[in-house]
């Protein structure tokens, strides 16, 4: 999910709460005004305060989902990735993002609990076979431990870089799964994504930043 569509659901469902308290505000008005109005007034206030709470709890999901994950890592936009350093599930060897740098990278940043990743990687694994021979490089790293991950990769292969990865505030202080982060060749981080995609929209990204 974009910063973008992001605010557009935010105003949508904060706009829906506002109107659901002005609702309440008015039917308690109104049956104070004229107590034999009829209806069922606890019923109606029961039902529209039901609505609001629900409202508020999709605020709460829509910023520790989305939100918060996007406002972590954009923070360092523009800014080198870092010492982002993991361990490589294929070579079986320590390595880092400033390994790579020369190609633009998608990092993503997946669970084996998380269904939505579950969906994603074999998008992302296609990814990675078509641009296999150009400047690009696919990379989904996990905080779960080594055999975790790989008895996972045992069941479900994957030609992309897959493995674990070390300690790293930027990263430990996502709160979701997934997201994906666009690296650029300089080693920069240039975007980031919450929530899982599909082929097209990887191949759009990565296209709208191979030339810069």
């Amino acid at each position: 999910m974009t910063t973008t569509i992001l605010f557009w659901i935010k105003l949508f469902v904060a706009a829906l709460i506002l109107h659901t308290i002005y609702i309440i505000i008015r039917d308690l008005i109104k049956r104070k005004k004229n107590p034999n109005l009829k209806g069922n007034k606890w019923k109606e206030l029961a039902g529209n305060t039901g609505y609001l709470l629900v409202g508020i709890f999709v605020l709460y999901m829509l910023y520790s989902r989305f939100e918060q994950p996007l406002n972590t890592v954009l923070k360092y936009k523009d800014k080198p990735a870092g010492k982002l350093v993991f361990y490589n599930m294929s070579s079986q060897k320590i390595d880092s993002i400033q390994a790579y740098k020369g190609k633009l990278i998608i990092l993503n940043i997946w669970a084996t609990w998380c269904g939505p990743c579950r969906k994603e990687l074999p998008e992302l694994n296609r990814l990675d076979s078509m641009f296999k021979n150009k400047p690009v490089k696919v990379i989904a790293i996990s905080d779960e431990d080594n055999n975790t991950i790989q008895a996972y990769l045992s069941k479900f292969p994957m030609q992309l870089t897959s493995g674990h990865y070390y300690p790293n505030a930027m990263l430990d202080s996502l709160a979701t799964r997934p997201v994906s982060i666009l690296i650029d060749k300089q080693g920069s981080i240039q975007d980031v994504v919450a929530g899982a995609r599909g082929y097209g929209f990887f191949e759009d990204w990565l296209i709208s930043y191979s030339n810069k």
